[in-house]
């Protein structure tokens, strides 16, 4: 397989990965719209407890990038997309899943058992 087949090939297999990674995401309310408090009074308890709300700051969702992308230019080039997405989409954090080795062959061998 030529070097250019394969790289396209890693490239297709990165887009699918987000996609479906974005696909599976959780829903993180929106910041933008304050509601009240909701209140849970048990029983037992005179004073009311306060639960999550959606103005209260959710910590990062993870994102995974799965590649094998390791060799020198392709490691650069996984690192400038990974660096434009942080600019972009802060609210997210990259997990870097590359497998190294094969030409992709390790890699495809352990996508082929996560799927």
């Amino acid at each position: 397989m030529s070097s250019k087949k394969s790289g396209f090939t890693a490239f297709c297999l990165l887009v699918a990965s987000m996609l479906v990674v974005s696909a599976c995401g959780v829903t993180t309310p929106s910041i933008a719209s304050p509601q009240a408090p909701a209140t849970v009074v048990p029983a037992t308890m005179a004073a009311p407890v306060l639960l999550p709300t959606a103005t209260m700051t959710a910590l990062p969702t993870p994102v995974e990038i799965f590649s094998w992308w390791v060799g020198p230019g392709e490691a650069d080039g996984l690192a400038a997309m990974v660096a434009l997405f942080n600019h972009e989409y802060p609210q997210y954090t990259i997990v870097n899943a590359a497998v190294a080795g094969g030409g992709g062959t390790n890699a495809q061998a352990v996508l082929a058992t996560r799927l």
